[in-house]
């Protein structure tokens, strides 16, 4: 089961919460597309100016932050996550007194200062709201469970807002956001989907003429969950690249956090997973040549000039794909940046291209 209150209190990353988002504009935007347990569709309204910022998605997996320039306003992360757990639960409505009385423990165990209330979306939805409020920590967790996915959103003060506090129009504001969300369930087909992979990959080179791809499959950087707590201040931490001395570790709701810029947070797999600041470190596991197919589709979420995030993502086929490959060789925008995630069908052949906005590239 996913712990909340450490990814509420070690948040970085920044959002810009206003009473803006009690606006109704025409449409609401599609923040993601799972597709694990039933296929569905997240769909939310932003206020004007700010960004949904994807940073690792997949099938069974949506991460994002929401991001003002503004320092003072509150910071927010979007967490959408499969738990085999929660696998039969269509709705957070559908769970009995005593698994609400589990899930608030997670909760109320690691922080003596919360407070637990229930809210729902506009189409019933119930949603779980985590407040707290004390002399060192001030943050919201809202979440809520939809098709075996838990959706989480943490939100906790601006790195520079006043006393390092949520105002209690910021809180409001963020629950007009959040009851305003639309879990949109998928067609029903009659027949099962056929089974998808996700990876992402680093494309190193192209050939239009073969119609390949040479690209290197990353996977997540991990440590045994032995060697993560035995790990002390003085040791070296050991990652894929250099290793890092620490100089200070805390553990918050199971995740160590180390010298304030590492996270070591445990899977369901009995390892931990190495993030820093918020993004997970990932590490070269295959180098593969792969095949583009003329019924690919390439969707690209970033402006291929600048870099910059699009906030309507272009879509296209072959075509468009090794455009923007022979593009980025000039702009520098390229598809080298671990910022790629690549769609392969149960076959495992190539289905689709995404290349999403990494603040790193």
């Amino acid at each position: 089961m996913k712990k909340f209150g450490a990814v509420a209190l070690c948040l970085i990353l920044a959002l810009s919460l206003t009473a803006a988002w009690a606006e109704e504009p025409a449409e609401k935007q599609v923040f993601g597309t799972l597709r694990v347990n039933g296929e569905f569709t997240l769909k939310g309204i932003l206020p004007e100016g700010y960004k949904l910022i994807p940073y690792a998605q997949g099938d069974d997996l949506f991460l994002a932050r929401i991001e003002s320039e503004d320092p003072t306003r509150p910071r927010m992360m979007l967490d959408i996550a499969f738990d085999e757990t929660y696998s039969d639960v269509m709705r957070f409505n559908d769970l009995d007194e005593d698994a609400l009385a589990i899930l608030e423990k997670t909760f109320t165990d690691t922080d003596p200062y919360v407070n637990i209330t229930y809210d729902e979306t506009q189409l019933g939805t119930r949603l779980l709201l985590a407040r707290t409020t004390s002399e060192v920590y001030d943050y919201l967790v809202i979440m809520s469970i939809y098709q075996g996915y838990f959706v989480e959103f943490a939100i906790h003060p601006g790195r520079e807002a006043p006393e390092q506090r949520l105002t209690d129009e910021q809180v409001a504001a963020c629950n007009d956001f959040l009851t305003q969300l639309d879990f949109v369930p998928g067609i029903e087909t009659g027949a099962p989907a056929a089974a998808k992979q996700t990876a992402t990959i680093r494309i190193e080179d192209f050939s239009e003429a073969d119609r390949t791809l040479s690209v290197v499959v990353m996977a997540p950087v991990t440590l045994p969950a032995q060697q993560a707590d035995a790990l002390a201040e003085g040791d070296l931490l050991p990652l894929e690249t250099d290793p890092v001395e620490i100089t200070s570790l805390r553990r918050a709701d199971g995740v160590l956090i180390l010298n304030d810029e590492y996270e070591l947070r445990p899977t369901e797999n009995g390892v931990y997973a190495a993030y820093l600041y918020e993004s997970p470190l990932l590490t070269e596991k295959e180098k593969r040549t792969l095949a583009v197919p003329d019924t690919l589709v390439f969707t690209d979420e970033i402006e291929p000039e600048f870099g910059e995030f699009l906030e309507t993502p272009t879509q296209g086929g072959p075509a468009e794909l090794f455009a923007a490959l022979t593009a980025a060789r000039s702009s520098g925008i390229g598809f080298d940046s671990d910022n790629v995630t690549a769609v392969f069908d149960a076959d495992g052949n190539l289905t689709e291209i995404v290349r999403f906005y990494a603040p790193w590239q």
